[in-house]
């Protein structure tokens, strides 16, 4: 499957080409490139945090795995939103980044077909640097998303707040 339109790797195959789509060449470029990509960043973001904060929860490194994939791999579904939110919730309950990504997608959302309206001679479309800058803009939030999960003390838990209760037999 070639690189999809609001992909990193399309815009690379853009820069690349001047075209809208992306020759077999460069599509096989970008399949090993996603997968070298996405070893290399989530073991370097592994050792990162484990220099920072070695006894930190082994499962919130989900939620920059996830985003290094999002943004390695060379499509990008709205789907892929979805899978963020409970991580957002559970590792990152940061109110504007949240917020910030979801502008951010609803911005890729939007000019992705308002740039295929264009594309297909339909009115009230939008050019293709315009939807450049929206999957720009998405990925530097993505990234801060993971700076920011790289800094932060993750809480430990007190043995209160995670004590088993016995309740009443009836």
């Amino acid at each position: 499957r070639p690189p999809d339109w609001d992909s990193i790797w399309f815009m690379a195959c853009n820069l690349r080409t001047g075209g809208y789509s992306c020759p077999p060449s460069l599509s096989h470029i970008a399949n090993a490139g996603s997968a070298l990509i996405f070893v290399v960043a989530a073991a370097g973001l592994w050792y990162l945090k484990r220099r920072i904060e070695p006894g930190f929860p082994r499962w919130t490194f989900a939620f920059p795995l996830l985003i290094v994939f999002l943004l390695s791999n060379k499509v990008y579904s709205p789907q892929y939103s979805l899978w963020l939110l409970p991580l957002f919730a559970l590792v990152l309950p940061d109110l504007r980044l949240w917020a910030a990504f979801q502008l951010a997608d609803i911005a890729v959302f939007v000019t992705r077909f308002r740039f295929l309206a264009t594309l297909y001679g339909m009115p009230g479309g939008m050019s293709y640097r315009t939807l450049q800058v929206a999957v720009c803009v998405r990925a530097a939030v993505l990234i801060a998303c993971v700076v920011v999960w790289l800094r932060r003390k993750q809480p430990v838990p007190s043995p209160e707040r995670t004590a088993v209760v016995a309740l009443p037999e009836a």
